[in-house]
């Protein structure tokens, strides 16, 4: 569990959790399973949207870097483990290991497209965290649309990158 969630927030984060894990053991269809808990997630999800403007850098930062990549991570494991289970291939194990192959190959291909912020990442840098993630930055208070790694906004287009990361190691590690 990240040290930067305040308490409560991990608390909820684990609740959540287990609450989509119960879901996922209770259905069988696993299209109604990532309805369900798509379903108890999304509100979560708006809630916290619902947070902006923030009361300070150090607060925005902390939001866009640790607490809503936790939840939103959520949405996009479930999503993707489901995906695999709903579009499953049918053929030869020679098929499935090439189908395989290449998810792997996708995954892969997205770490070393963003090298740098992912390596940014995992060194748990700060250095740049008010360029990555704040809307806001400099004297001028322009907004920062090259921030890869801001989370997108309700109504926003943006990246998601630093999101994605999060569910696909751990897709990866399945």
């Amino acid at each position: 569990m990240n040290n930067n969630i305040n308490p409560k927030a991990q608390q909820a984060l684990r609740e959540l959790k287990d609450q989509l894990k119960n879901i996922a053991q209770v259905g069988k269809n696993p299209a109604s399973i990532l309805q369900s808990q798509m379903k108890e997630l999304r509100p979560v999800l708006a809630g916290l949207s619902n947070q902006y403007p923030y009361p300070d850098q150090s607060w925005e930062i902390n939001y866009h870097k640790y607490l809503y990549p936790a939840f939103k991570s959520l949405e996009i494991y479930w999503q993707e483990y489901y995906s695999r289970n709903i579009c499953k291939v049918v053929g030869s194990e020679k098929t499935l290991c090439k189908r395989l192959q290449l998810e792997i190959g996708f995954i892969n291909a997205f770490f070393e497209r963003h090298s740098f912020h992912y390596k940014y990442y995992c060194l748990e840098a700060t250095e740049l965290d008010s360029l990555f993630f704040t809307k806001a930055f400099g004297s001028g208070g322009g907004i920062a649309n090259d921030s890869v790694l801001l989370p997108v906004l309700p109504g926003e287009e943006g990246g998601v990158l630093h999101i994605n990361w999060r569910a696909l190691r751990k897709i990866h590690c399945l």
